[in-house]
């Protein structure tokens, strides 16, 4: 089987199971140029464009796929026929099942008609490359009190038929994801009042299955804490470089600590936000519609370990982590490298 069909297939059967209580019967899975995706009740067919479903992150393609499987859920399950296609039921089913209904299904440019706020933390992030240590928990900082400050005066429209949350993918496509990324992306999860799960999704060229971890929220939200994370990740690449740390497992122990680190940077800006009577903001319906996303939802644990000396090393460098002078000194967005 061609392996982008055998991906969809194998998408629609782990979305029906666990998102759509096993309520479709298996179309006909199809690879017809045209639309993003597109579903057809008179021939029972999903069908989603071959360059698209090729080429495109698979974050994308999952996302169309939910798309049309809401659509399938309306003439099969509702036999809903008198609507238009995007009408009333499909809304409805969309925000049961958590699927944006937006109807291309794929992720918008976050960029436009972004608030200040939010334009502001992505430039102060762009521009946050200095390898110097003492310089990042004053961006980490500002980009949490700007956010509260945000939330205080743009509060999101309530539709009860399109929920204004977006999901966005973060970091890279593995098998096996390091401790430190789900230790970063949970001290952001509760700084930045998003959520975070790790998802089945499959590497580019559609050969073999991995994980991701999705974030999901506001818009403006969920834009911040990739930025965020794409910062810290940088940062303790360059760090842990810097330290000279060749081996595996003193790597991944340096980069827990430097984590560990970061996060209480974090901590310290939301209890310094929280005197100011900026506390950390949840969006209302954030909860509901990610349970109806993913409603089987399980909690990742981590063995206690021993300390060693490069966590400790790690650790101190993650708190002393500041972009202070690099936000007021440096001109202009500039590329930054990755952890390993």
């Amino acid at each position: 089987m061609n392996p982008t069909l055998r991906a969809i297939e194998a998408t629609w059967t782990m979305l029906n199971s666990s998102v759509f209580r096993r309520a479709l019967h298996r179309p006909t899975f199809a690879l017809v140029p045209g639309p993003l995706g597109r579903w057809d009740p008179s021939t029972r067919t999903l069908a989603l464009d071959p360059q698209f479903a090729t080429t495109a992150p698979w974050a994308e393609v999952d996302e169309v796929i939910r798309h049309e499987m809401a659509h399938q859920y309306v003439s099969d399950v509702l036999s809903v026929t008198d609507e238009t296609a995007h009408g009333p039921a499909f809304r409805r089913v969309c925000r049961e099942f958590g699927v944006d209904p937006s109807a291309a299904g794929r992720p918008e440019a976050m960029e436009r008609d972004e608030p200040a706020a939010v334009r502001r933390i992505r430039k102060l992030l762009a521009l946050a490359t200095s390898p110097v240590l003492g310089e990042a928990e004053a961006a980490l900082a500002a980009a949490h009190r700007l956010m509260a400050k945000h939330h205080l005066t743009h509060v999101p429209e309530t539709n009860q038929d399109a929920p204004p949350f977006r999901a966005r993918r973060v970091g890279p496509i593995s098998r096996r994801h390091p401790r430190w990324r789900g230790l970063l992306l949970g001290a952001l999860r509760d700084a930045f009042g998003v959520q975070v799960i790790l998802v089945h999704t499959w590497l580019d060229d559609r050969s073999a299955e991995g994980a991701q971890y999705e974030v999901m929220g506001l818009e403006e939200d969920v834009a911040v804490v990739q930025w965020t994370y794409d910062f810290i990740v940088a940062a303790a690449g360059r760090s842990v470089e810097a330290a000279g740390l060749r081996g595996r497992s003193e790597r991944a122990e340096y980069l827990t600590g430097f984590v560990s680190g970061v996060a209480r940077s974090l901590q310290r800006s939301v209890r310094a936000a929280a005197d100011e009577g900026l506390v950390p903001f949840a969006a209302p319906g954030l909860q509901a519609w990610f349970d109806a996303r993913y409603p089987r939802q399980h909690a990742k644990t981590f063995a206690a370990r021993a300390p060693t000396r490069a966590r400790h090393l790690g650790e101190a460098a993650g708190a002393r982590l500041d972009v202070r002078r690099a936000i007021t000194e440096r001109g202009g967005p500039k590329r930054i490298g990755a952890a390993s």
